[in-house]
């Protein structure tokens, strides 16, 4: 019988790092009930070739969802500042900000490419979006004595994009 060993994070590397297309595989056993085991030691187990294939950039199109019908865009940028205007235009004469509104959440779904954008908006103090900085970021530059303080929190955040920009590195 052959030999055959499970391969190691190492024998991944080389297709990672230089593009090179070699599927790694491996051979386990998979009992009667459907868990897998060592292929040494299952003698009556269906037999499973399982294989990895080196990851390739995936490039999504860019969607929003907004008033319940969903919208592409160019890009993440134009899908940033739709939501904004939906955002803002909902927001517009309301005395709460509400923070679980659809367009706000997705941009906060947009992760770390909305940051610049946010930063943006609050160099614009076009509406209050600390609260998506905070959850993208999962940190906020923020002292206690801040609460409150639109100015200091807006010149925090702002000073923090400077420090963790990668364009300026």
């Amino acid at each position: 019988m052959p030999q055959i060993r499970n391969p190691k994070v190492s024998d991944f590397s080389n297709a990672e790092t230089t593009g090179e297309s070699q599927p790694l595989t491996r051979v386990v056993a998979r009992s009667s009930r459907g868990h897998f085991l060592p292929y040494n030691t299952a003698r009556t187990a269906t037999l499973v070739l399982v294989a990895h294939m080196p990851r390739t950039p995936i490039n999504l199109p860019v969607k929003a969802i907004i008033r319940g019908k969903t919208v592409g865009f160019p890009n993440a940028q134009s899908k940033f500042e739709a939501l904004v205007d939906e955002w803002l235009a909902y927001q517009a004469g309301r005395s709460r900000t509400d923070f679980a509104h659809p367009a706000y959440q997705q941009i906060i779904g947009m992760g770390s490419r909305a940051i610049p954008f946010l930063l943006s908006e609050v160099r614009k103090e076009s509406g209050f979006w600390f609260t998506a900085l905070r959850s993208i970021v999962g940190t906020t530059p923020t002292t206690p004595e801040m609460r409150g303080d639109q100015e200091a929190i807006a010149k925090a955040w702002l000073a923090w994009g400077e420090a963790n920009d990668p364009s300026n590195r």
